[in-house]
């Protein structure tokens, strides 16, 4: 469920995040722009937290 949510965000789960910073209507035009920055930036957490796994790992396997 979470993992299709960061691939098609639903209508709720982008507006779960619009809400707190977009004081106007949430038109069609608007949560389709949302959408996008969810789909947009929940890629990026997911990479970057990939990407701190792999370094932590990374630098134990050279401090042994």
């Amino acid at each position: 469920m979470l993992a299709k949510e960061f691939q098609e965000p639903s209508y709720e789960f982008v507006r779960h995040f619009a809400n707190p910073v977009y004081s106007g209507r949430l038109t069609e035009k608007v949560m389709g722009q949302f959408s996008d920055l969810v789909l947009k930036a929940t890629n990026q957490f997911i990479s970057e937290k990939v990407n701190d796994r792999l370094t932590s790992a990374l630098n134990k396997e050279h401090e042994k």
